[in-house]
C-alpha cells in the first residue's frame, strides 16, 4: 500500500455512518446478482445504514435484471432494509413495457427500492443525519443542473461536515485522470469545486479498486466504484484488450472482478474497505483500507502521492525465466513464429513498498559496443485480485520484432548478438522499481 493508505487509522474511535457502495452490476440472463448478494451480506455483516449504486444496474436495461437487485437485498436484509440510493447509468434505458422507461423507472426507485418519491434527474436523502445526493444519467455531458441543485441546498450541504454525491460517469479530471475513458464534461466537477467537502462516487470506467488512483483529492474528494460485473484497465499493455491482433499475449480475462466497497464515517475520518466477491463469500480484501481525512488536507492528492512514491520491488530471491518457444500471436490467422517467453513473479507489498500496478519489460538487443533497447509493459496476469491470487506475470517478444543493434553487417557463419531481458516493477505513478535482469543470451544464427 501507498505510504498515505492508512490502516492504522481504521478503527479508532466510533462510527458515525456506515454504508455500502457499488456500481455497473450489469446484471441480466448471463449474470443474476450472485456476487452482488455477497457484498449485501458484507454490508449487513458490517451494519450498514445505507447502500449507494451509482449506476449500470443491468446489462440492457430491462427491468426483470433490476429485480435481480431488489430481491438480493430482500433475501439479504429481510424486512430490515438499510437507506437504498440508486441513479441510473447509461446502460439503464429502454422503450417498452419489459424496459426502463420513466415511469417504471420511478416504480422502481419508489416501491422495489423503498426510496420514495423522488426528484430527477438530481435528489436528496438523509441518513442519520448526513446528506445523500444522486443524479441519474441524462447523456454524455454529465450532470447540466448540479450547480443550481446545490445552491439550493446550501444550508443542507455546508461544511465542515461532509456530504455525499453520486453519479455514474466520472466527475472530469479527477479519479483515475487524465486517462480514463467515460468522463463527463466537467460542470459537476466545477460546480462540486464550491463545495469541498463534498465526497463523490462514480462508476461507469469499471477501473477495479486494485489502482491507486482510486483516490482523487483536488478541490473536494473522488472516488471511483469499480464494477460489480468486470474490470477495465488503462491501454497500451501488451495484454491489454486494445493491443492488437498480432500481440504475443492473449487479452486478460477481466470478468473476475466483482468490487465493492465500505465506507465508514468518522467524525474525523472516512474509511474505505475494498473487496473482490469472485473466489469466497465473504470477499478477498484488495489492500488497506484508504483513510480520507476530514480536517479539510489533501493527503490523496495525485501530484502529492506521486512525490512521495514508494518504488515496488520484487522479493530478494525473485528470478526471471526465460524460454526460446515456437508461439502464437493473439490472431490465430498469423502463423507462429520464433519467440522469447519471460515470466516471473509478482512484486508484492513487503517492507513498506507497495504491490506494483504493472511491468515495464525490456530487450537490450546487443552487437559489440551498440546497443538497443525494446520496451513493453504488461499487466501481471490478475492484476485486479487480492495480490496472493495473482502470483506470476508474463511477457513475449518475436525474435523478428527485437531491433537489430545497430548497423552492423555479419560477415561471420553465427549472428554475434545478444540479448538479455529486464524486468522493473511500476507503480500507479510512474515510480520504477529495481530491475530483475536475466542471464544473456545468443540472438541465433546469421542468415545475410
Amino acid at each position: 500500500a501507498l505510504v498515505l493508505t492508512m490502516a492504522s487509522g481504521a478503527s479508532a474511535g466510533t462510527a458515525e455512518l456506515k454504508f455500502g457502495v457499488c456500481s455497473d452490476l450489469h446484471l441480466g440472463p448471463w449474470n443474476k446478482g450472485e456476487y452482488f448478494e455477497r457484498a449485501c451480506r458484507w454490508w449487513k455483516n458490517a451494519g450498514v445504514d445505507a447502500i449507494v449504486i451509482a449506476g449500470d444496474l443491468a446489462d440492457c436495461g430491462d427491468v426483470e435484471s433490476v429485480g435481480y437487485v431488489r430481491d438480493a437485498i430482500g433475501k439479504t436484509f429481510g424486512d430490515r432494509w438499510p437507506e437504498v440510493l440508486v441513479c441510473w447509468g447509461n446502460h439503464d434505458f429502454g422503450g417498452n413495457a419489459k424496459l426502463l422507461t420513466k415511469e417504471n423507472k420511478a416504480m422502481v426507485l419508489r416501491d422495489w427500492f423503498r426510496m420514495g418519491e423522488t426528484t430527477f434527474p438530481t435528489y436528496l436523502k438523509k441518513v442519520k443525519g448526513y446528506t445523500f445526493i444522486g443524479s441519474h444519467f441524462q447523456d454524455w455531458r454529465g450532470v447540466q443542473d448540479l450547480d443550481a441543485f446545490l445552491a439550493v441546498h446550501a444550508d443542507e450541504i455546508k461544511g465542515p461536515k461532509p456530504f455525499f454525491y453520486f453519479q455514474h460517469p466520472h466527475p472530469y479530471g479527477t479519479c483515475y485522470s487524465p486517462w480514463v475513458w467515460g468522463q463527463d464534461d466537467g460542470k459537476s466537477t466545477a460546480a462540486l469545486a464550491k463545495h469541498p467537502n463534498a465526497v463523490v462516487f462514480s462508476g461507469h470506467s469499471h477501473v477495479p479498486l486494485t489502482d491507486e488512483r482510486t483516490v482523487w483529492q483536488g478541490a473536494f474528494t473522488s472516488v471511483g466504484t469499480a464494477s460489480m460485473s468486470f474490470a477495465g484497465l488503462p491501454s497500451g499493455r501488451e495484454n491489454g484488450r486494445d493491443a492488437g491482433p498480432g500481440s504475443r499475449l492473449p487479452a486478460l480475462e477481466v470478468g473476475w472482478a466483482h468490487h465493492a466497497l465500505l465506507a465508514t464515517v468518522f467524525a474525523d475520518r472516512i474509511v474505505l474497505e475494498r473487496r473482490e466477491f469472485q473466489f469466497s463469500p465473504e470477499g478477498d480484501e484488495l489492500g488497506a483500507p484508504w483513510v480520507v481525512p476530514l480536517d479539510g488536507t489533501r493527503p490523496f492528492a495525485f501530484a502529492t502521492r506521486a512525490a512521495a512514491e514508494v518504488a515496488p520491488a520484487f522479493a530478494a530471491d525473485a528470478k526471471l525465466t526465460v524460454t526460446r518457444r515456437k508461439g502464437a500471436r493473439r490472431d490465430a490467422k498469423l502463423p507462429e513464429e520464433d519467440q522469447w517467453l519471460v515470466t516471473f513473479p509478482t512484486a508484492r507489498a513487503h517492507e513498506g513498498r507497495p504491490r506494483a500496478y504493472d511491468y515495464e519489460v525490456t530487450a537490450v538487443c546487443q552487437v559489440d559496443d551498440v546497443e538497443r533497447r525494446f520496451t513493453k509493459r504488461v499487466w501481471s496476469k490478475w492484476c485486479f485480485l487480492e495480490e496472493q491470487r495473482d502470483p506470476e506475470a508474463e511477457c513475449v517478444f518475436g525474435v523478428a520484432e527485437l531491433p537489430p543493434p545497430g548497423d552492423v553487417a555479419c560477415s561471420c557463419d553465427k549472428f554475434r548478438g545478444t540479448v538479455r531481458f529486464e524486468v522493473r516493477p511500476a507503480g500507479p505513478f510512474g515510480k520504477l522499481g529495481e530491475p530483475l535482469v536475466s542471464e544473456t543470451y545468443p540472438r541465433g544464427v546469421c542468415k545475410p
